[in-house]
């Protein structure tokens, strides 16, 4: 193993509520304020209910042009972009991985002009097909007892641990999330890593509270994420 193996790190990104301030799927609803949605039932899985969401909007008239004009009005935290950059420059690999859908992440990361950054896009695929009607399907398949009570489509943990796999080794990860889909990857990490919390969020909770984490936790104000990352991948 080389020296520059041994030493590569991981910056690893949650979407909503951790890279942009929204929730991707709440501000979606919004592109049609007239459109009357059914509550999502308490077994169903949310991304098949954003499907729903999306044939609502779209036979209200709602096309493809309108709903990626929307979905860019969402900004990344302060200081994001200069964090990725200074990620970038130190050697380090930055991923995301998220519950969003890959139509809502690149429009908003292409929007910013931040996608090159981003050495993968982990996130339930997505399309508009010949009608202009986004389609969403599940990230994959998975049996994690965490994770299947509230993300059948999606854990987090398999999903990085599978990266690593491919792409590593790291000397450290470093992990930003808000979410209770966080937890799992987050209590995966060694003693090595960090995760940066947002306050007031889940994760927080989960993790201030577990007795299984070996992380270092930050758990702080997101307003301030991109000077901590900048801080840390410049050392």
């Amino acid at each position: 193993m080389s020296h520059y193996m041994a030493q590569k790190k991981l910056a690893v990104f949650d979407f909503d509520q951790t890279f942009v301030k929204e929730d991707t799927d709440s501000w979606a609803m919004k592109v049609r304020p007239e459109v009357q949605l059914k509550q999502i039932e308490p077994s169903a899985c949310w991304t098949e209910y954003m499907q729903y969401v999306f044939e609502q909007v779209h036979q209200a008239g709602c096309t493809k042009e309108e709903m990626v004009e929307h979905m860019v009005r969402l900004v990344p935290f302060p200081g994001l972009g200069d964090a990725l950059e200074a990620i970038t420059r130190s050697g380090a690999m930055a991923i995301m991985v998220s519950d969003s859908n890959s139509v809502f992440i690149d429009a908003i990361l292409q929007k910013q002009a931040l996608r090159h950054y981003f050495s993968a896009i982990i996130t339930n695929p997505a399309h508009c097909d010949e009608r202009g009607q986004l389609q969403i399907q599940r990230c994959h398949a998975h049996s994690c007892p965490r994770c299947l009570p509230h993300a059948p489509n999606m854990c987090k943990g398999t999903l990085l641990k599978d990266y690593i796999s491919a792409n590593g080794p790291f000397s450290h990860v470093v992990y930003s999330g808000d979410g209770e889909g966080d937890a799992c990857p987050s209590l995966a990490l060694g003693s090595q890593d960090v995760v940066f919390a947002r306050g007031g969020f889940r994760l927080a909770e989960a993790l201030s509270a577990s007795a299984e984490l070996k992380a270092t936790l930050h758990v702080i104000d997101f307003e301030s994420l991109g000077s901590y990352l900048q801080s840390y991948f410049s050392v």
